[in-house]
């Protein structure tokens, strides 16, 4: 996918990331960003049911859809608050 190739030549600060996405899930993409950068920090992004398990899979924070900006600002800030 074109975040894979992108994590390949580029450092980011925090990746969202969808779970339903075309073509590659959500899933198979953090997977792939955590083989390339383990420490990558991740925030994945569905409907609540996907949180407990995007938090086993290993992602930094979660969003739950609908949500708004001031939550997702408020994400962002803590998971970039976080020591690296």
């Amino acid at each position: 996918s074109e975040a894979v190739r992108a994590m390949g030549r580029e450092a980011f600060d925090l990746v969202l990331l969808d779970v339903h996405l075309p073509g590659n899930s959500g899933w198979e993409i953090l997977q792939q960003l955590r083989s390339i950068s383990p420490a990558q920090r991740v925030v994945m992004i569905s409907d609540e049911r996907h949180e407990d398990e995007a938090r086993a899979r290993g992602a930094d924070g979660f969003l739950a859809k609908p949500y708004r900006r001031t939550a997702l600002e408020d994400t962002v800030q803590e998971i970039l608050a976080r020591p690296a």
